[in-house]
């Protein structure tokens, strides 16, 4: 019998004992390739379980839609348990409301704390809620933007219906608008014949302060302080915490308590990024959105309340105002814009909530 050196082995391929080895690594890579694969999965997994959202507010600070975005994003994240992390781009980096919305719409930015004048822009009869003088009086309003109320769970079923890829986790308020300009103190509609009134983009309010006597200039938000400075516009309506976070006593330190509008604040998100959350946290979403929504009610108020006194130390002419003819002008108006605008219904809710 012929006996193979050692040579020779390496020479001719494989010896028995070579083909064991080869066979038991052959079966821990099948062995360990499943076990691989799994924590890969569950690596990706919990990665897909992350979300980062951007939320865009157009005020600076100390505006209350800050405050109250402040508010959402801590309750998220810790409800989540850091699953979802918020980032808040304020004073307008993102765009104006206008615009945030537009990208909200298309899913680049994720989130807003709005004014409702660019909701407003994809279901019109909503327009009829910046008519003036439509609210009695603050039980009246909360009562309205209360988050079981009527009057919401028709506004963001309408938004849902119209499919425009906005989801609306709520509408609130934000404190009374009044007006303030740079010419002199007002104290009644006559004050106001002929005078330059920055408006928002929405059409109503246009027609609103040309019925008043005055002359509307739509002029974005973040234009507005420059707009006064220089005499573009004479007076602007807005709620004390945007007159105060805006600076305008500096250059409109005439400000008149009109009342004349309970500002509603809406909290919008994109509805593809509200889809591509798990359920659970869709829920913590919306929970925290109806918590946020009560906190910027009150906080809206307690503007009204506290930055009078603030204003007048900073020098600002604080006037009451007969308010009578500017109802008298709005109580017709409000059937017409009504009409309009088919917004019938929004109008009996209101009114049935009195």
């Amino acid at each position: 019998m012929k006996v193979v050196g050692r040579e020779e082995q390496l020479r001719g391929g494989l010896t028995v004992k070579n083909h064991v080895n080869v066979i038991v690594i052959v079966i821990l890579v099948a062995l360990l390739a499943p076990a691989a694969a799994f924590g890969a999965g569950q690596t990706e997994a919990a990665e897909a379980d992350s979300f980062e959202l951007r939320l865009a507010v157009a005020p600076a600070p100390p505006h209350i839609w800050v405050q109250t975005a402040e508010y959402f994003k801590e309750a998220v994240e810790d409800r989540t348990d850091g699953r979802v992390q918020i980032s808040i781009y304020h004073s307008g980096v993102l765009g104006n409301d206008s615009e945030v919305v537009d990208e909200i719409r298309i899913g680049s930015i994720d989130l807003t704390i709005a004014g409702s004048t660019p909701v407003m822009s994809y279901y019109q009869p909503m327009e009829i809620l910046g008519v003036p003088y439509l609210f009695t009086e603050r039980a009246h309003f909360e009562r309205a933007v209360a988050a079981d109320s009527p009057l919401i769970e028709h506004l963001k079923n309408s938004i849902d219906d119209a499919d425009v890829g906005l989801k609306l986790l709520g509408i609130t308020g934000g404190g009374l608008r009044n007006l303030s300009n740079r010419v002199g103190p007002v104290e009644s509609i006559e004050d106001i014949q002929g005078m330059k009134v920055r408006v928002p983009p929405a059409p109503i309010q246009s027609r609103v302060w040309s019925r008043f006597g005055a002359l509307p200039n739509v002029l974005p938000w973040g234009e507005t302080y420059t707009g006064l400075q220089s005499g573009v516009v004479d007076a602007v309506e807005s709620t004390m915490s945007g007159y105060n976070s805006a600076k305008l006593y500096e250059v409109a330190p005439y400000l008149a308590l009109t009342g004349h509008q309970y500002m509603f604040s809406s909290i919008i998100m994109s509805q593809r990024a509200f889809d591509r959350l798990p359920q659970d946290i869709q829920q913590i979403v919306v929970q925290a959105a109806d918590e946020a929504s009560e906190l910027l009610l009150e906080l809206g108020f307690q503007a009204d309340e506290e930055l009078i006194d603030v204003f007048v130390a900073q020098g600002v002419t604080v006037t009451e105002v007969d308010t009578s003819d500017f109802i008298r002008l709005m109580e017709p108006f409000q059937d017409e814009t009504a009409q309009q605008l088919r917004a019938g219904e929004i109008l009996q809710i209101v009114r049935a909530l009195r």
